[in-house]
């Protein structure tokens, strides 16, 4: 563990459990414990400037699938497919994030 790391602190409200290179510096996104996968981590930026541009709003229906999922980690890929409802004269549409 490199010494300017406080582990336990590092570590906030998530179960303790011994630190592993595994987690740091930069993986530790795609672990349920820590990160919010890559959806969460750079989806939401991703979707944001389409989302205003096409005026989405909300979804109303969200369908998935994804490769293997186990307790500890997100899955190494997937396919979200989220469908809109029409707003004003914009039509109804679909969009999928693999």
């Amino acid at each position: 563990m490199p010494d300017t790391l406080a582990w336990d602190v590092w570590l906030g409200p998530a179960p303790a459990r011994p630190y592993n290179p595994a987690y740091l510096p930069f993986k530790w996104r795609g672990w349920w414990d820590f990160g919010t996968g890559a959806l969460g981590d750079i989806g939401c930026h991703a979707f944001d400037p389409v989302c205003r541009a096409l005026k989405l709003g909300a979804p109303i229906s969200v369908q998935a699938s994804s490769s293997r999922v186990n307790t500890e980690t997100y899955p190494v890929a997937a396919m979200v497919t989220y469908q809109f409802p029409a707003r004003g004269e914009l039509p109804a549409g679909e969009t999928n994030m693999v």
